[in-house]
């Protein structure tokens, strides 16, 4: 017996759905898609894939602490590659692996909204469907649940950057999900975080690697002269090799610490925005649009200051 057959026996028949329902369906259908891409967490792995998340984001104040503050003795390239790898890199490969692993579809089917996974198909009527609940936390990302008709919340639950559409998608693809509170902080949350996008992979490349030339340049140069008299002091005394290791020594630990530097105000502007949304929703727009900025500024002109400071008597 089928997820279908179940609600169908526990509730009764199916009715059609209304005629509002319907006339909005035909009016907004071309707007949605016919297959919504999600990730589909069962049983305790949502918290699983969260608890990763967290230990990633809490391990970058850590790490920058371990560099600031812990000169003895101080951290080798090696080493700082190796602790960022295993506290901030394997855990978020990680909890990516799993998203990747819970990935699902949602469509509907006749009379039947269908949840797609790799390892499972599961069937829901329409009628069953009250309400989506938007996660209060967005951990492991942003996300809801399904509130049934019978008071309890669906076994699985969903993960999407905006579940905002998740609620259109069943409003007029199913006419379900009329109850839902379509204000509720959390949504609003989520659709701005949505609107400030996300870096294409180009960008990641500019963001750190390329910008993380400059410093480099500046720190590489500083090192020559000091410990060889030049600033092809190296090259002339070791050769070209040695030369080009300790300049991509130097490179691969800017690029780090700019990393770093940026996941730590990146995690402070989340945590400003959430908390915005919980306490003023009205300003949650606004909100995001200065921590963005914000964000932006304490990361590009922070790395110029730095620098300066770190040759400041």
């Amino acid at each position: 017996m089928g997820y279908a057959d179940i609600y169908e026996s526990r509730f009764g028949s199916r009715k059609p759905a209304r005629m509002t329902i319907a006339t909005r369906r035909a009016e907004g259908a071309e707007d949605v898609p016919a297959t919504l891409a999600v990730v589909c967490y069962g049983g305790a792995w949502r918290t699983v894939v969260a608890l990763l998340v967290v230990a990633s984001r809490a391990s970058l104040p850590l790490v920058m602490a371990r560099l600031v503050f812990g000169d003895d003795p101080p951290l080798t390239p090696l080493v700082l590659v190796g602790l960022v790898t295993t506290m901030i890199v394997v855990p978020e490969a990680l909890a990516a692996l799993f998203r990747r692993a819970f990935a699902a579809t949602i469509t509907v089917e006749g009379d039947a909204v269908v949840i797609t996974r790799h390892d499972v198909r599961i069937e829901i009527p329409r009628s069953a469907i009250v309400a989506v609940v938007p996660w209060k936390l967005p951990l492991p990302s942003t996300g809801a649940s399904l509130l049934l008709r019978s008071g309890r919340r669906f076994g699985y639950q969903i993960g999407l950057a905006a579940p905002s559409r998740l609620v259109t998608f069943l409003a007029e693809r199913a006419g379900a999900g009329t109850r839902t509170l379509r204000d509720d902080p959390a949504f609003l949350h989520a659709d701005a975080g949505r609107h400030a996008g996300v870096l294409r992979w180009w960008q990641w490349l500019v963001k750190f690697p390329l910008l993380g030339l400059l410093p480099t340049a500046v720190l590489f140069r500083a090192h020559q002269w000091i410990a060889y008299g030049g600033t092809l002091g190296q090259y002339y005394t070791y050769g070209a090799r040695a030369y080009l290791l300790t300049f991509l020594e130097y490179w691969t630990t800017v690029t780090i610490y700019l990393a770093l530097w940026a996941g730590i105000w990146r995690v402070g502007a989340e945590i400003a925005a959430w908390s915005a949304a919980r306490l003023a929703p009205g300003s949650v727009f606004r909100v995001r649009r200065c921590v963005e900025i914000g964000c932006r500024v304490l990361y590009y002109g922070g790395v110029p200051a730095l620098l300066v400071l770190r040759f400041m008597p």
